[in-house]
């Protein structure tokens, strides 16, 4: 029981984000056929280092709103640590309640916001201690950690934004947490998260690397296109629904 409901917080995380990444995709290039171009909305968030990261490559055109007409005009960092703290919850609130008028998606806004301000404050509590243990570890086992927890920490705040209410969401956290849940950690879905958890990252670890979008239509050779078109039909295919799910941004 503990170990498929911890399966179900990392594959709602994948489904949210293919489901809401996708349809951008679709959207820009639909656009683009007709000569218009539209923002990137998603820059490989799920890599992200830390909370503010986050926010900077997930939903981007909504952080950018959030920022320049919530963030910005209520004084954004302008007027004193404190101020600031209170800026960020204000706008995080605001967020979740503009995905929908319900305590859910206030509670999944005011975590992010104290996920932003709790942040804030370690940062500027620990630049030295950071600054003096960085030269002990590489960076790269230092990013490793910090997207682990991350990822993570973004993954069961999702929790509030896909349950139906609160009542929901804190029994399926606290199942998730029980020692009684986890007596027999056995389960057919441990395989299917497996593979789409490393789906996901893999596909997105080379356009992370590169720091820019790696397009297929970006190498002239006709073979290696036939090649690339060819595995992602079958990919689709093998992963695809049978019949069609709507999307889950289109409620919003």
């Amino acid at each position: 029981m503990g170990l498929d409901l911890l399966c179900g917080v990392y594959l709602f995380a994948i489904q949210i984000y293919g489901d809401f990444s996708g349809y951008s995709d679709i959207a820009r290039g639909v656009s683009k056929l007709m000569g218009i171009d539209l923002v990137i909305n998603f820059r490989q968030p799920y890599f992200s280092k830390n909370i503010v990261e986050f926010w900077r490559r997930w939903h981007i055109s909504l952080s950018q709103w959030l920022r320049d007409y919530l963030y910005i005009p209520l004084g954004g960092n302008r007027q004193g640590k404190w101020n600031m703290y209170r800026n960020l919850m204000i706008t995080m609130l605001l967020g979740g309640l503009w995905h929908g008028a319900s305590w859910v998606f206030v509670i999944w806004g005011g975590l992010h916001g104290a996920c932003l301000a709790a942040y804030r404050i370690f940062k500027d509590s620990t630049k030295m201690v950071i600054r003096e243990n960085s030269r002990k570890w590489s960076s790269a086992a230092i990013s490793g950690i910090s997207i682990f927890f991350t990822f993570h920490i973004t993954s069961f705040i999702w929790v509030f934004f896909r349950s139906p209410d609160l009542r929901t969401a804190s029994t399926y956290l606290l199942r998730v947490f029980n020692p009684a849940h986890w007596a027999h950690p056995n389960s057919p879905l441990l395989y299917v998260t497996i593979f789409y958890l490393l789906f996901t990252f893999l596909l997105d670890l080379p356009q992370y690397l590169a720091e820019r979008e790696l397009l297929v239509t970006s190498s002239t050779h006709w073979v290696w296109q036939s090649l690339t078109y060819t595995i992602l039909i079958l990919i689709v295919s093998f992963i695809g629904e049978s019949y069609v799910q709507p999307f889950i941004y289109f409620q919003f």
